[in-house]
């Protein structure tokens, strides 16, 4: 009987030792796509910051004051003469005094 229990004892062993190298392998192919899942993304992110600095630039090309003025001006737009500017002023109607009052 005791070859029997040190032959379950050795197939044991073997057996602990295969599982722990199938972990170990697991997790290095695990570790490995992960890397290569890492790499994947940064190479997305520096694309994303690229185009976002050519968005960047493209706006600040875009809204620059002088190249709006001289689009307006294309189309026929000058600025208001001092004559042209009129400026009203506007009394507060009753219901909104009663308002302010809190009535």
């Amino acid at each position: 009987m005791s070859r029997r229990v040190a032959g379950k004892g050795f197939i044991f062993t073997i057996f602990m030792i295969t599982l722990l190298v199938l972990a170990h392998l697991w997790q290095k192919v695990y570790i490995t796509q992960l890397s290569q899942k890492i790499q994947s993304l940064e190479q997305i992110k520096k694309k994303i910051e690229g185009e976002n600095k050519q968005l960047l630039v493209r706006w600040a090309q875009l809204s620059d004051p002088q190249r709006m003025e001289g689009i307006a001006k294309g189309w026929g737009f000058s600025y208001p003469s001092p004559q042209d500017v009129v400026f009203l002023i506007v009394s507060p109607s009753k219901r909104e005094q009663g308002k302010k009052r809190g009535k």
